[in-house]
């Protein structure tokens, strides 16, 4: 919820973003880009913004270290909270 935009929240915007990047030889993130819109842009960009600070454990092939492309969902949700009710 932290990345949730808060226009967002208070539009109650939902969606999938699916993300498609690199993950480098040192198991960085870069190259992110939108492959799918979740169908809002602040939901996007937020999405683009977090997956840049996501870190993997490099790929391994013929025990080298090898960049990969990859893809990623990033699901907007929002829970709603009832209001307690007193039983008494």
């Amino acid at each position: 919820m932290q990345d949730y935009p808060p226009i967002s929240k208070r539009l109650g915007e939902t969606g999938t973003t699916v993300l498609s990047f690199l993950i480098g030889t040192d198991g960085n993130v870069r190259d992110v880009g939108v492959a799918t819109s979740s169908g809002s842009q602040r939901l996007d960009d937020a999405a683009v913004s977090c997956a840049a600070s996501w870190r993997y454990k490099a790929a391994i092939q013929s025990g080298v270290p090898v960049e990969v492309k990859w893809k990623a969902q990033v699901q907007w949700v929002l829970h709603l909270i009832s209001p307690s009710r007193d039983t008494a």
